[in-house]
């Protein structure tokens, strides 16, 4: 092994024989994710894994193994000639010797009140993405056949857009809902279509539909009245990327929540997700027809109420070894935040109202 083998060791003579000479190596094992491939020279552990005592022996090394999980402990031998002192063993010299690594402290077992992995549990299956999806689609279509490409205007402020003057002189509030599912050409809903195909499975996967869809709904309205708000009478908007940005905001929100918890992983999701927005919201700057009101009324509501109903898993009972979990961040304890955030959207719209009339 010529002074390189891979543990970690005590020098240490042992009684032996004449013309044998033996350390004690210890190293601190946990089984290798796969086999470990055999190289000429060295000893594979994932043989010395099943067993609590196993001979080995290799070209001029004699090799005794003794498992005490979870410390292995190898008596190796050495043969040389004492007579020749190039033959003696390079590991005479101590200059690999070096302490053991500690063992390794074993995973506190779940407590009542501990917060649990959110990827440990089982993530809901999306439906409400591909239904919003559909609908967005089918409405697209219904445009295009009553005169998008030739008027869309006027195609558009039939099938709901906000407008400004309808909704502060006529009261039609409505407006704000029917906008989300309206797009004013092919390149608006494939860009919106695909960014909710890609943010909103996953974040319903994660927030469960309930939520998803109560976000998805109540950050598109936000989104709309940040836009009203400043334009009034010059509103005439459509789109979904108000909610769209919602879900952004949600991201954010989660990846943020537990960015200690999951590591290097969510630390590098939230930056991807910073880096996604900051690029969108450049864009949006850059190009005069992008609504960035309702992009930042939509992210800025989606991170607040994101957070507060961000899934969080806490164990309520353990029993043997089962370990029951509930999410205090569920609609049944969390109800509060949605009558909250639909309070502060009517006293929006009353205080948009009274400005602009």
């Amino acid at each position: 092994m010529n002074g390189k083998s891979s543990f970690k060791l005590y020098k240490s003579p042992l009684p032996c024989r004449e013309g044998v000479r033996g350390w004690v190596f210890c190293r601190h094992l946990t089984p290798p994710p796969a086999p470990p491939r055999r190289r000429e020279g060295s000893l594979s552990v994932s043989n010395l894994i099943a067993t609590d005592k196993l001979s080995i022996t290799y070209p001029s090394l004699e090799i005794v193994a003794f498992l005490h999980t979870p410390i292995i402990v190898l008596v190796m031998t050495q043969r040389f000639n004492p007579d020749d002192p190039h033959a003696r063993p390079s590991l005479e010299s101590g200059d690999d010797i070096q302490p053991a690594e500690p063992p390794p402290i074993p995973p506190r077992p779940p407590q009542v009140g501990d917060l649990i992995n959110p990827f440990a549990q089982p993530f809901t299956q999306p439906v409400a993405t591909y239904v919003l999806l559909a609908a967005i689609v089918l409405i697209f279509g219904l445009t295009m056949l009553n005169g998008l490409l030739v008027d869309p205007s006027s195609t558009l402020f039939r099938f709901g857009a906000t407008f400004g003057p309808s909704i502060l002189i006529e009261g039609q509030w409505w407006r704000f809902l029917t906008a989300m599912f309206l797009h004013a050409d092919i390149t608006h809903i494939l860009f919106n279509g695909y960014a909710l195909y890609i943010l909103g499975l996953d974040m319903e996967r994660i927030y469960g539909r309930g939520r998803y869809l109560a976000l998805y709904f109540l950050t598109g309205l936000f989104g709309g009245l940040a836009s009203f708000w400043v334009r009034g009478m010059d509103e005439f908007s459509v789109g979904a990327s108000g909610a769209i940005f919602g879900i952004l905001g949600m991201n954010l929100a989660f990846f943020a929540f537990y960015r200690n918890k999951l590591g290097k992983f969510g630390k590098d999701r939230l930056n991807r997700t910073l880096q996604l927005v900051g690029i969108n919201l450049v864009i949006g700057f850059l190009i005069v027809r992008v609504n960035n009101l309702a992009h930042m009324g939509g992210l800025v509501s989606g991170f607040l109420l994101g957070y507060l109903l961000v899934p969080q898993y806490v164990v309520s009972h353990v029993i043997g070894t089962q370990v029951k979990v509930y999410d205090r961040a569920s609609l049944t304890y969390r109800w509060w935040v949605v009558l909250l955030a639909t309070a502060v959207l009517l006293a929006g719209f009353f205080g948009a109202f009274v400005i602009w009339r």
